[in-house]
């Protein structure tokens, strides 16, 4: 995403360094995402003011209805930086199980998803750390709200850094270069511990990749950062849930990096 560039012998050692900024697209799955995202786009607007939107941007999806914000690092006096929602922040909760589970032959492709037993009526405070609850989240809300948001981003990274002014940090050391590229880097970012992102994670790096060609992009890097339950070490009372998600996570992954290998 940002890579510095070496600067000639001949350039004056006070001028800023350059930084080549690619399009990127930071998706941000369940709560730890998010609070990851927010807290990348806090450092960004310290860094780089409003400059490094031109070839950046956040879309963070969950099922709990919460809001994410952060401090600058070395300003926290400032206004804490937080997630638009609508645009950055999308929730994808009130999903109504105890609706679906009544109406299975209305909604076969979530139908087969539905666990036998299954206490929770309504998605709204989170996947409970139930990782199909999480997948049924995505699919449930695909077309009306995870595509049309997904979509969108994508578009506008299409033409980035075609038209844009070059940036220069705050402190003035770094300025940003934008490179017009009609491949771009995407970071899916989420815990594989609990249930909305380790419910999600797979399913968005494919659906990610089809958006991306039905967009007119070449291509795209997708690279999954993907926390484990060592970063939850706080967590007591649910800590075999936790391990067991990421476990299964861990397997599903392997499973489909056998399959697309083979």
């Amino acid at each position: 995403m940002l890579s510095p560039s070496t600067t000639d012998s001949t350039e004056s050692r006070s001028s800023p360094a350059k930084v080549n900024l690619r399009p990127t697209l930071i998706l941000g799955l369940g709560g730890t995402g998010a609070r990851i995202a927010v807290n990348l786009k806090a450092r960004l607007v310290e860094a780089y003011g409003s400059a490094y939107t031109q070839s950046i941007r956040f879309l963070c999806f969950d099922t709990a209805k919460e809001a994410f914000s952060a401090y600058q690092p070395n300003h926290p006096e400032r206004s804490p930086v937080g997630l638009t929602p609508g645009s950055e922040m999308i929730q994808i909760s009130d999903v109504k199980i105890s609706d679906l589970m009544r109406s299975t032959d209305n909604n076969p492709s979530i139908a087969r998803l539905l666990p036998t037993l299954l206490q929770s009526t309504q998605i709204d405070q989170g996947a409970q750390q139930i990782r199909r609850l999480g997948r049924i989240a995505l699919f449930y809300h695909w077309s009306e709200r995870i595509k049309p948001q997904l979509k969108t981003a994508l578009t506008s990274l299409r033409h980035s850094g075609s038209q844009s002014v070059p940036g220069l940090s705050e402190d003035k050391r770094w300025s940003l270069q934008f490179n017009p590229s009609s491949r771009l880097n995407v970071y899916i970012v989420c815990s594989i511990c609990g249930g909305t992102g380790s419910g999600m994670f797979l399913d968005m790096a494919y659906l990610t990749r089809y958006m991306v060609t039905e967009c007119g992009l070449e291509g795209c890097s997708v690279t999954g950062v993907l926390l484990l339950p060592e970063a939850f070490a706080n967590v007591e009372t649910t800590g075999p849930r936790l391990r067991a998600n990421a476990y299964a996570s861990l397997l599903d992954l392997e499973h489909y990096n056998r399959a697309t290998s083979a």
